[in-house]
């Protein structure tokens, strides 16, 4: 579909893509070929964009946002084009764009005041006056049967209202003078800025992109490293804005989240065995987890996002249950009579089975998602993954690492309760004999 709005010099072209199952590439790499397509018209420019079926709008995937702040508008001009060429150098940047750059052609009049005076005439008058010559005034309404309709006295019509126009358009001033615009005002056409945003009162410049082919922490730490080499006047500051900003909260609350399940499951498990020592044993498989979850996103080519740390939250919960059989089982062998390294073999091999098929089972359970069939499912293909191959890889290193780390405590704590006992014999001895 085709639609330029009000805008003579702009228009939008929507394309919709088939359904995912119909075609091999996907969305940002057909955007990317339309890119290059039309990167070579002349006096055009073109920007190629992708709005999700949610009706949110990007580039080729999350974007940046270096934000510029200070007072300066020319001043912030000058900073937000040098950050746009270090934001083109890097590789993966896409649609480069600064609010104040490419900005709409405009006419500035500049009122010479010492000389309208001497005319009677001030600037607010001069610029009413221009107002009225170019769009008329409201005068009053018309009002009849309900309706009302605006009076709006005008200039007669011209052919072509151009700077000309202006320049003979004759002022009349309350001492009855008049006298044309020229005498009084000189006129510019320059490039006015597409918007002025202001943050916490202070002017800001926003040079933002989008992502191709690389993730956007590595994009966004690149970027980060070549501004801060920047020499930037006093009162001026940069920071980066965007998904970066976002994702870096993002990953703050979820952070304080996993240390919160941490504290949570091992508190649990601390009041279970009425000890210490046991839930710290078995903790001691989650970071066979996060290995485990590292190598799938490594090995499927998927970024450690948003939906990958919800993953490995839900790993604590998951990876310590393997754990927790095979700690309780030797457990309740040890206190059958047997030592600790025929317990845990034992413990090994029974528990063997469940250990397997409850892995086995819930990662069976998320392969369909992981294997992202259908549209939109890609976005939870990464927490999937997460789960898959941290559940694979810490059942395999559970079984040999828990009775490693089981056994190591077992023995330190033996050879401290050794010492314990020669101590309290010691005293014994020391004591005379009454």
């Amino acid at each position: 579909s085709y639609t330029s709005g009000d805008a003579t010099d702009s228009a939008t072209v929507s394309i919709e893509l088939v359904a995912l199952a119909e075609r091999e590439r996907s969305v940002f790499d057909i955007a990317e070929e339309i890119r290059s397509l039309m990167g070579d018209i002349a006096g055009a420019k073109i920007s190629v964009g992708v709005t999700s079926s949610m009706g949110s709008s990007g580039g080729s995937t999350s974007g940046v946002e270096v934000n510029i702040n200070g007072d300066d508008l020319d001043t912030l001009k000058e900073i937000s084009d040098q950050v746009e060429e270090i934001v083109k150098a890097v590789p993966g940047t896409r649609e480069v764009t600064s609010n104040l750059s490419d900005g709409d052609p405009e006419l500035q009049v500049r009122v010479d005041r010492q000389r309208a005076a001497n005319y009677g005439l001030s600037a607010y008058t001069i610029a009413a006056e221009i107002q009225a010559a170019l769009d008329g005034t409201t005068v009053t309404q018309y009002r009849t049967e309900g309706d009302e309709y605006d009076i709006v006295v005008s200039y007669p019509q011209s052919d072509e209202k151009d700077v000309s126009y202006l320049e003979n358009l004759i002022l009349h001033s309350s001492t009855g003078m008049s006298v044309p615009l020229s005498q009084v005002a000189s006129m510019e056409t320059e490039e006015g800025p597409q918007t002025i945003v202001r943050y916490d009162s202070v002017r800001r410049a926003t040079v933002s992109c989008d992502i191709y082919g690389r993730d956007l922490g590595s994009v966004s730490s690149e970027i980060q490293a070549a501004v801060d080499e920047m020499q930037l006047p006093s009162g001026y500051n940069i920071e980066l804005g965007g998904s970066n900003e976002s994702m870096t909260e993002s990953f703050a609350s979820l952070g304080y989240a996993m240390l919160l399940g941490l504290f949570l499951v091992y508190a649990v498990m601390a009041i279970q065995y009425e000890s210490f020592l046991d839930p710290f044993i078995i903790m001691c498989s989650i970071p066979t987890s996060v290995i485990g979850a590292l190598l799938g996103l490594f090995v499927t080519g998927r970024s450690l996002g948003v939906t990958a740390m919800i993953g490995m939250i839900m790993l604590i919960g998951i990876v310590v249950a393997n754990a927790i059989l095979l700690v309780e089982y030797t457990n309740q062998l040890r206190e059958q009579g047997l030592d600790c390294h025929e317990a845990l073999a034992e413990a090994g091999k029974t528990r063997l089975r469940p250990i397997l098929m409850t892995s086995f089972c819930t990662a069976l359970a998320m392969l369909p998602i992981a294997l992202a069939l259908g549209e939109g499912a890609e976005i939870q293909a990464p927490l999937a993954t997460v789960v898959i191959g941290g559940l694979i890889v810490s059942t395999f290193l559970t079984l040999f690492f828990v009775p490693v780390i089981y056994s190591l405590f077992d023995a330190m704590r033996t050879k401290v309760m050794r010492k314990q006992k020669k101590s309290r014999i010691a005293k014994l001895e020391e004591q005379p004999e009454g």
